[in-house]
This record gives C-alpha cells, structure tokens and sequence, in this order.
C-alpha cells in the first residue's frame, strides 16, 4: 500500500474512532461558515457580534464531538427518564415559568434561564423510537396510536406556552419517526405522493 493510500486510512480511521461522519461535518462546517457572513452582513459588519456566534458555534461543535461519543445504546436506555423530566419542565413552565415578549416559555434556574423545549426537540423522536422499539414486529395499531399520544402531549405543552413553530417542529420530527416504520414505509410514501 503506498503512503498516500495509508494516510487516507489513517484519516478515515480517526474520524471513524470519533464517530464523526466527514462529509456531514463538512455540510455543518459549510452552513456555520455561511451563517458567520450572513451575521457579519446583517450585523453591520460588526466584527465583535460575529466573534461572539463562533465562540457559540465552536461550543457547539465540541458539544457535538463529545455527544458523538456516547454509545448509541445510551440513547435508548436514557429516552423514557429524559422525556418524563422533560414533561415535567414543560408543565412547570405553564406553571411558574418566566414571562417574556407575551409567552412563557422559560424557567428561571436564578444563574440562568432555561427553555425545556429545547431539550423535546431532541427527546421526542428518540422517546418514540424507543417505543416503537419496544413492540415485535409488525407494530400494532395500538402502538402506533400510543405513539401519537406520547408525541401530542409535549407538542400540545409546548403549544401552550405559546410557540407554535417549535411545536410543529417537534411534532413533525415525532410524525417523521412514526411514518418511518416499515409497515407504514409504503403508506406513508403514498400520502407524500399525494
């Protein structure tokens, strides 16, 4: 093997060693890259709020890295503890959340503010994955609607605060999960069809 085959293997091998898939981190890297002159453009070219969104954005990269190194089995055993903790923030919100700009959406943990939908952004189509894992195949009707009941109940909590685009968003990552089952794989490629 020559030393330019062996150096693609060695650098395939470190991404793979960092469950980091190459060409979705260079989309990401692309998209941040973008997003860096659009803040530069529309902050009046304004330098120091464009060194603040890449101090964010490196933050986030390294979140990234260091989720990419838990075990995906994790995830699973994880979901249901999460989503409970989840809903239960989301109702302390209706209840005792900070009011800004007209809408409830956050709690006041005093050394910062935390907004709970954010985390059911991630929760909700890992918790409905798990429990349509939980089923043999082919996954009954019942599961599904049980599916669709987890998935309401936090998109209606969110709903209420007001925000309704994170709450479709959520529902639409939790539908997403659902129509991906292999007993409605068809259906649901007819119903986007139509």
């Amino acid at each position: 093997m020559s030393n330019r085959g062996q150096d693609q293997q060695q650098v395939r091998s470190l991404w793979q060693k960092l469950h980091i898939d190459l060409p979705l981190l260079l989309g990401i890297l692309s998209l941040m890259a973008l997003g860096l002159f659009i803040v530069y453009s529309l902050g009046g070219q304004n330098l120091d709020i464009v060194y603040r969104q890449a101090v964010r954005l490196g933050i986030a990269l390294v979140v990234m890295v260091a989720i990419a190194q838990i075990p995906p089995l994790s995830y699973r055993k994880w979901a249901v503890p999460v989503f409970v903790l989840g809903i239960l923030m989301l109702v302390a919100v209706l209840l005792f959340g900070h009011i800004g700009k007209g809408a409830q959406r956050w709690l006041d943990l005093g050394f910062m503010k935390f907004q709970p939908s954010e985390v059911m952004k991630l929760i909700v189509p890992i918790m409905i994955a798990w429990f349509v894992s939980q089923s043999s195949l082919p996954v009954k009707l019942s599961t599904i609607i049980f599916a669709f009941i987890l998935l309401l109940v936090p998109t209606l909590l969110i709903a209420k605060q007001p925000d309704l685009g994170t709450s479709l968003l959520i529902a639409s990552s939790g539908i997403f999960v659902i129509f991906l089952l292999p007993e409605l794989v068809g259906n649901s490629l007819v119903f986007v069809l139509a």
